[in-house]
């Protein structure tokens, strides 16, 4: 996937408070939808109905950990994995990191640290 994610945008997303969530378009546009996770202090889900409406415009999901690295947990690895072709976004306190799934397995695919 040649793709350039809008890093700047995305860092401006991370606020306190619950998970931010959502897609960067083919277009290059960012797209946040309602995080309806339960507990979305510490996680994120998407509704049925946002995934399909981008679903066929989605090069990559973004997601945000307030407080929080941009490492990927446990419950980012299952997920990602429901989603191969699309790359996923984590942005936490330390900057963007980027996962793509490859063969069933959660892979490291870029990092844009925080200038200090």
């Amino acid at each position: 996937m040649n793709f350039e994610p809008p890093i700047q945008e995305l860092k401006d997303k991370l606020t306190e408070g619950p998970e931010r969530v959502g897609f960067v378009l083919a277009t290059g546009e960012v797209v946040e939808v309602e995080n309806i996770c339960v507990h979305s202090d510490n996680g994120f889900e998407v509704s049925g109905q946002d995934l399909i409406k981008f679903h066929d415009q989605v090069v990559a999901t973004w997601h945000t950990h307030p407080g929080k690295s941009s490492n990927l947990s446990t419950n980012d690895w299952y997920g990602f994995r429901n989603y191969p072709e699309w790359l996923h976004l984590i942005i936490g306190t330390d900057g963007v990191s980027s996962f793509r799934v490859e063969k069933g397995r959660v892979l490291i695919d870029q990092k844009w640290e925080n200038e200090s």
